[in-house]
């Protein structure tokens, strides 16, 4: 394979170097050669921490150059803004938001950047987790290098099996369960990061059933400046529900709860069909052979120059995600209604 080229950065005492000896090892046992570099600036004294982690078939130099990084792992938001340059541009990028002054902030010499990590957002691939906050609810501060990298592993070639046991190789014995553990929960945030960003966000608005009623909600709406994708309503003798695509659904939903209205939001599965005969019934026979119920479906969302998008609601999404794509059914992120 080709040369992956993976940077860790952070402060002194963050656990920069164990996390390097366990990629190290993981690729070591993946067969694959190996090249580790690191650099130490005052790290005792809370000075920059980086290591470098080449790995390939074959890798001739340890040194990972700037705008080469497959995979940038910041500890702290500064660290990450400090080596964001060393990244390729479809590179990943997985930082702690977290805040450690360097000393010349401590001393009052220099301020500590405002907005990091969104105007690190505005160029490069970021995915971020409060990992220090997530490893306190573990109840060991200490590992929350090993959640960062329970996220950064999704981005390299290795099974969750295989981080496994080069983590029970590395760490102290006393702390292999908690390790894992912390792995365990970087690697799901990841998962659950992903599965929303192909979901849509739906409104679920309840309303008497009665003349007007549908108007005042759209009045809202229009009030707000939001804009309707599509509806689909369902309606008994004495209240209805409405359901709606809509551009910010958020803001949406705190606009209608302010207007007295029920609101809650739902995650639903948005599904491209070309406009052709047959589309959506060879969609909804993927489904069905993939034993997956179909709760609601409703009226297409219309893009300019775009396929149709059709809406469902299902009880396994996961299942439903994997079945679609697997059929090359092209599912839609809300951000590109």
């Amino acid at each position: 394979m080709a040369v992956k080229n993976i940077m860790i950065v952070g402060v002194g005492g963050q656990g920069t170097l164990l996390t390097s000896r366990i990629l190290g090892g993981l690729t070591i046992a993946g067969g694959y050669d190996v090249k580790l570099s690191e650099v130490h600036g005052m790290a005792q004294r809370g000075g920059s921490v980086v290591t470098f982690v080449r790995y390939g078939d074959k890798v001739a130099e340890p040194i990972v150059e700037e705008g080469q990084a497959d995979v940038l792992i910041a500890f702290e938001r500064l660290e990450a803004l400090r080596y964001a340059h060393f990244l390729k541009k479809d590179g990943a990028l997985i930082v702690n938001d977290w805040r450690i002054d360097p000393m010349p902030v401590v001393i009052g010499n220099a301020e500590y950047p405002d907005h990091i990590i969104e105007d690190l957002e505005k160029e490069y691939k970021v995915y971020k987790v409060d990992a220090t906050e997530e490893s306190r609810k573990l109840g060991n501060p200490r590992v929350f290098n090993l959640i960062v990298l329970g996220i950064a592993a999704q981005h390299m070639d290795f099974t969750k099996e295989q981080w496994y046991e080069v983590i029970e190789k590395t760490v102290p014995p006393k702390t292999i369960e908690i390790n894992k553990k912390a792995f365990e929960v970087g690697f799901n945030l990841y998962m659950c990061r992903e599965r929303r960003k192909k979901m849509i966000r739906q409104l679920s608005v309840f309303v008497e059933n009665q003349p007007g009623s549908m108007m005042r909600v759209t009045s809202v709406l229009t009030d707000s400046h939001i804009n309707i994708r599509a509806i689909s309503t369902f309606d008994t003798p004495e209240f209805g529900i409405m359901r709606l695509v809509v551009d910010e659904p958020e803001c949406a939903k705190e606009s209608l709860t302010a207007k007295g209205f029920v609101t809650r939001i739902t995650e639903v599965v948005g599904a491209e069909l070309k406009d052709e005969k047959g589309n959506l019934n060879r969609m909804l026979t993927i489904l069905a052979d993939g034993e997956i119920n179909v709760n609601y479906i409703y009226s297409f969302v219309i893009r300019e120059g775009k396929a149709p998008v059709i809406v469902f609601h299902t009880d396994d999404f996961d299942k439903a995600q994997k079945v679609l794509e697997k059929a090359d059914v092209k599912l839609v992120e809300e951000e590109d209604l």
